[in-house]
């Protein structure tokens, strides 16, 4: 390999600190970098995939970088494109799930897959299972669909079918597995990809074929995995699969950040990495350069009590800042009005904060509501982070659902989406029958419908609602031809008569409105889309344009960020990590609130816990206010939420100052909101 001058690094190298200088030009070979919050890590991952190709002689063809999200994939393309003044498309950076995607695109054959298979959005993956309990005859009461589908992947994310599972002795357990089964049938028969399924059929496919195994093998001689803390057995044994003998990994993460252990992520991945990779490098990213030396210094005090970490500590050369706001509280109510009043005072002092500059955080979702009134008391905006996402809302799935089935005829989720949107006198009833005859005859509900209707095994005022229905996606279908994405966009908003359904049977104006724009917002993201693709070549000559945006728009649909403008940002502690903010508030610090009560008896969990505020308390770059509620009615009564959490307790105090606050809500006026009687 050869080595090129030194002498042209030094764009490489500008800014990096001694810790970053020394992870980004190491020699080639196993790296693991322990990267502290606000140490940049990202900086360090781009300049070192720089570094390789410029320094180390590296094919952008050979290297491989694993993200978490697109938008973190996009930034770091984006950056190194911007290092080296070359084009990225040769670059494979992206998501677990993006990159095993485009494997079983290049050779669905070989994963046995239909070349055009179907990926499952999660809310569309519940539809499938409740459909299926339904022909199984299963109390939804016992297992709801979305806590059957979320057990599927949580095995599937462990690297599990269902033959792997132990039956036991539970009855329950053995229902589950039977289920499982049944839903991998129907999903292999129709084509269709859940979440969890990418990654395991990926590894399942490499790990049957060794020829292609030694191709990617031949093909990556180096790979680069940021927050290697959050990643699970699959994603793992994946990775391990695609190294082989010969080639090299850089991981990065911090194991003081893993947060996620309730949907399958592996602290122990990270602590193992250098037994797992032998002659591993380790460097340590310690400083911070978000937060003042007060919040750093407190959080590690609190993280110091977790016994069982890799180990560092954050330090800066920043101030100390102001000490960290302790604010004790006799309701839960007086939290909101402490922090409404705290963030317009925050605003007041300096005309360059806006309220886009602050952060509440809380542990559980429902603890928004005295937020929520507070701000809108005050007319203050704000935004619930983590929320729906624009590829998740009801109008813009509804177009999708036309994209999908004027593509592909077999898709039958797209198919039940599509015949459901606006009434048209098929009802469950006849639906039922429609899968019924699909399923006695191995048919697609598309062919199952034409097949019935020829047969005249419906009634007629069903094959006569059924065939309009069919000849509506035939005329939407050849009017997309081979057009334009944007222009098929166009054709399954508009001429579809989707637009017109919604802007009719919407009685509420705004929403109605909002509809409009989402839609309109939608054919314009296809165009933007398309540009794209053809600017840098995003199909690999393996997918079309058509084919490349549903993937993208699927896969990106629980990351991708909006524009929320000069809003407060509402959220739960672990929607806020990867993001920062000047002004930050964590409410409800109580023993059974934070930490959760569920989680107070097992040392693992609370671990995890503790690990979560310190990734609340390092999202704070200038101030950060902690408060609770001495009594806490009204919302539990499971735990001693009286208590004040220990996480603050575990605060020495020269960092603390408690605060005094007399003015509370009205709560008379809380009351008549929670019951009901009161909008906001």
């Amino acid at each position: 390999m050869s080595i090129t001058d030194t002498n042209d690094d030094s764009a490489l190298t500008k800014g990096l600190n001694e810790r970053q200088l020394a992870a980004v030009t190491a020699e080639p070979g196993n790296q693991l970098v322990i990267a502290g919050a606000g140490s940049g890590k990202t900086r360090v991952l781009v300049h070192r995939l720089a570094y390789l190709i410029k320094h180390y002689g590296y094919s952008p063809y050979e290297l491989m970088a694993v993200t978490f999200t697109n938008k973190a994939a996009r930034v770091m393309a984006g950056r190194v494109a911007e290092l080296l003044g070359i084009e990225t498309r040769h670059l494979w950076i992206g998501t677990f799930h993006g990159l095993a995607n485009r494997m079983l695109r290049r050779d669905y054959d070989l994963a046995r897959l239909p070349r055009d298979f179907q990926i499952l959005p999660s809310d569309d993956q519940r539809r499938v299972v409740r459909e299926l309990m339904k022909t199984q005859h299963m109390d939804v009461k016992q297992n709801t669909p979305t806590e059957l589908a979320n057990w599927i992947n949580r095995v599937k994310d462990e690297g599990k079918r269902p033959e792997h599972l132990q039956l036991g002795r539970s009855p329950e357990m053995r229902r589950r597995i039977d289920f499982y089964r049944i839903y991998d049938e129907f999903c292999q028969k129709n084509g269709l990809v859940d979440f969890g399924e990418i990654l395991l059929r990926c590894h399942e496919m490499l790990l049957e074929h060794d020829d292609l195994l030694r191709d990617y093998h031949d093909r990556f001689s180096a790979l680069l995995v940021d927050e290697f803390q959050d990643t699970n057995v699959i994603q793992y044994h994946w990775i391990r699969l695609l190294t082989g003998k010969e080639a090299h990994v850089m991981v990065v993460g911090d194991d003081d950040q893993s947060i996620y252990g309730w949907r399958g992520a592996v602290v122990q991945n990270i602590r193992n990495f250098s037994q797992d990779y032998p002659n591993t490098n380790v460097v340590r990213l310690e400083q911070n350069y978000r937060s003042t030396a007060n919040i750093l210094n407190a959080a590690n005090k609190v993280i110091e009590n977790n016994d069982d970490r890799l180990g560092k500590t954050l330090w800066t050369n920043a101030a100390d800042g102001e000490p960290i706001h302790v604010f004790p509280c006799d309701y839960g109510e007086d939290e909101a009005n402490y922090v409404v009043d705290c963030l317009q005072d925050w605003v007041r002092e300096d005309s360059s904060r806006t309220y886009e500059n602050v952060a509440v955080l809380y542990r559980s979702h429902f603890q928004s509501l005295a937020l929520e009134i507070a701000l809108k008391g005050e007319a203050i905006p704000y935004t619930i982070r983590g929320g729906a996402r624009f590829y998740d809302r009801a109008e813009v799935r509804d177009a999708l659902g036309y994209m999908q089935l004027s593509n592909n005829r077999e898709a039958d989720v797209a198919f039940d989406r599509v015949l459901n949107i606006r009434p048209r006198g098929i009802g469950n009833a006849s639906q039922e029958r429609i899968r019924e005859f699909a399923d006695r005859n191995g048919l697609s509900l598309w062919d199952a419908s034409h097949e019935g209707i020829r047969q005249r095994v419906f009634p007629e005022r069903l094959a006569a609602r059924l065939a309009e229905f069919l000849e509506e996606i035939d005329r939407v279908s050849s009017r997309c031809g081979d057009k334009h994405l944007v222009e098929i966009a166009d054709v399954c908003v508009y001429e579809s008569g989707l637009m017109d359904y919604h802007m009719e049977s919407e009685r509420n104006e705004q929403l109605r409105e909002t509809r409009r724009e989402n839609l309109q917002e939608f054919i314009r993201s296809c165009g933007v889309f398309e540009e794209k693709f053809l600017r840098e070549d995003l199909g690999d000559g393996e997918k079309t344009v058509l084919q490349s945006f549903l993937d993208t728009v699927t896969l990106d649909a629980g990351d991708v960020e909006e524009e929320i403008g000069p809003a407060v940002s509402l959220m739960t502690l672990h929607a806020a990590k990867g993001l920062e903010f000047p002004l930050v508030f964590i409410v409800g610090m109580m023993e059974g609130r934070f930490p959760h009560h569920l989680n107070l008896d097992d040392p693992v969990r609370l671990y995890e816990e503790r690990r979560l505020a310190y990734v609340g308390f390092t999202r704070a770059m200038e101030q950060l206010h902690l408060t609770y509620a001495k009594r806490d009615r009204g919302f539990s009564d499971r735990a001693d939420t009286s208590r004040v959490s220990r996480f603050v307790k575990e605060i020495p105090s020269e960092y603390l100052h408690y605060a005094q606050h007399r003015r509370v809500l009205d709560r008379r006026r809380f009351r008549r909101y929670v019951q009901g009687s009161m909008k906001i």
